[in-house]
């Protein structure tokens, strides 16, 4: 690792203090509500056009910790892209048909759903595409069964070697 921080992570910072100030100077309900929508189309652009770089924006943030091939590294941007902007989409459908009260309860938990999601969406794609170096992969979600006696199962049944 090189030390510098990486551009995604200055990316979402500026775009966050942008949208905020927008928002404090606004002092407006709809746009406050609208933000999500707004931040999630940008990040989404922000990562369509990372991925146009060589290396792209997520293998130079992520390439330190993830060791996949260049197939996982597409699928891994158009799925935070896709992630993204259906998050931008779903905020838009509680914006519009619900009272500003369910949106903010629905607000308030989306920031960890999220989290989450794109969590999801890269350990899935690095589970399947990961380059074949078993000291790097990582762990399955599910450890091996293990027998009755805390070790792992025996394959050779009924024998003692």
């Amino acid at each position: 690792m090189d030390r510098q921080v990486p551009f995604i992570a200055l990316a979402t910072v500026a775009l966050s203090i942008t949208l905020l100030t927008v928002g404090i100077v606004l002092d407006d309900e709809s746009y406050i509500k609208i933000r999500p929508t707004i931040g999630s189309v940008a990040f989404a652009t922000i990562v369509a056009i990372g991925f146009a770089f060589r290396p792209s924006i997520l293998e130079r943030s992520l390439g330190y910790k993830l060791t996949m091939t260049p197939t996982g590294w597409t699928l891994l941007h158009l799925g935070w892209i896709g992630l993204a902007l259906s998050l931008a989409m779903l905020n838009e459908l509680v914006r519009r048909n619900t009272s500003t009260d369910l949106w903010a309860t629905y607000h308030a938990a989306s920031g960890p759903v999220s989290f989450g999601l794109y969590w999801l969406v890269t350990w899935c794609v690095a589970w399947n595409y990961w380059i074949e170096d078993d000291q790097h992969r990582p762990p399955p979600l599910h450890p091996a069964p293990r027998c009755a006696t805390g070790g792992p199962p025996r394959t050779n049944r009924g024998h003692r070697p």
